[in-house]
């Protein structure tokens, strides 16, 4: 998890924009994670992207613009994935962040856009987490520290 892999980091902000879905395997790793972020002094900030009933799951051109088909698992069948706002809600709320529903509508999009311009053009790393069973993009996890220097600074 991003809380261990950046030890370093003793204080900032983690910005993790996500269904939910592929972070349930264990409700107790997922609140011991959060709480670990809070007391090594990170917020995990959390944006609930798609929607709370069922739905495909689109693959896109690389630029976003156009389904080109939709997820299927190992036996062909289509994957559908719900947003699972209870445990985003916890991840937040464990971690001492902010929750905030984006759903699947223009500010959602816009606001992933943002957040990758805005980190490209900080030289800060950023780590996607895709999965094959996921929701595009089901968990970008980006570490936003540099990000909220530069906010402060305007």
């Amino acid at each position: 998890n991003i809380v261990d892999r950046s030890p370093d980091i003793s204080a900032g902000i983690i910005l993790l924009l996500s269904d939910g879905e592929d972070i349930d395997n264990s409700p107790t790793a997922i609140a011991a994670i959060a709480r670990k972020a809070a007391q090594s002094g990170r917020r995990i900030y959390v944006c609930g992207l798609g929607h709370e009933s069922p739905e495909l799951i689109p693959i896109r051109t690389p630029d976003g613009r156009r389904v080109v088909g939709y997820y299927r698992d190992a036996g062909g069948e289509l994957i559908r994935t719900a947003q699972d706002s209870e445990i985003l809600r916890n991840v937040a709320s464990l971690s001492g962040g902010s929750y905030w529903p984006l759903g699947r509508d223009k500010v959602a999009r816009k606001v992933v856009e943002r957040v990758k311009h805005d980190l490209m053009a900080s030289g800060e790393s950023m780590r996607f987490a895709k999965r094959s069973d996921s929701w595009a993009p089901a968990l970008l996890v980006l570490a936003f520290v540099s990000l909220l220097a530069a906010v402060r600074l305007d």
